[in-house]
């Protein structure tokens, strides 16, 4: 085999590499946006550096990528670890909550997050919306900030870094968003 055919096959290998573990990575994607999961899906959709990997990228452009994809699956797959070993598998739910609640996947399930998170998953259930009532954006929103002032009391008894006091912050916007899927699925 020739130098330049050989530099050619692993250049080749490189990017094919990236493109495959990039449909991996949207697989990932999707199925966490069809559960609803507002922060893994955004960690899955911010592991990866700049433009997508194409045939004509370089191989210094692959090598950022892949080392980036890479970091970003395996912090996903620790995430996941973490949530087994806490044995939160079968409480997708509260795995989610505590994530909304933390603002991102990679916090090993905090104890009093785990609690907080369960507690207001339980507040949640016992607050749907009134089946009288119109569907519609303005009675969503009204249930949403009802169930989020039960929340409230909840997340300051554990002690949850979460101030609803001051600007919007991340983790309300997941919460809100969560309730408003909620809302939607219950209507």
């Amino acid at each position: 085999m020739y130098l330049d055919v050989a530099v050619k096959t692993i250049e080749m290998n490189i990017r094919s590499l990236c493109m495959m573990l990039d449909v991996v990575r949207k697989e990932q994607l999707n199925k966490v946006a069809a559960d609803d999961w507002l922060p893994m899906q955004d960690h899955f959709a911010e592991c990866v550096p700049g433009l997508p990997i194409h045939e004509g990228s370089s191989v210094k452009s692959c090598l950022e990528y892949l080392k980036t994809l890479y970091k970003g699956l395996k912090d996903a797959l620790e995430h996941y670890k973490s949530a087994n070993e806490k044995d939160l598998i079968l409480e997708p739910d509260v795995i989610q909550i505590v994530d909304m609640l933390w603002g991102y996947i990679g916090h090993g399930f905090p104890d009093n997050y785990v609690a907080c998170a369960r507690e207001c998953y339980e507040a949640y259930k016992k607050l749907p919306p009134d089946p009288t009532e119109e569907k519609n954006d303005e009675n969503q929103l009204k249930w949403a900030r009802q169930v989020m002032t039960a929340f409230e009391p909840i997340i300051k008894k554990h002690d949850v870094n979460l101030d609803f006091e001051g600007e919007w912050t991340l983790n309300e916007g997941y919460l809100m968003e969560w309730l408003r899927r909620k809302y939607d699925e219950m209507k």
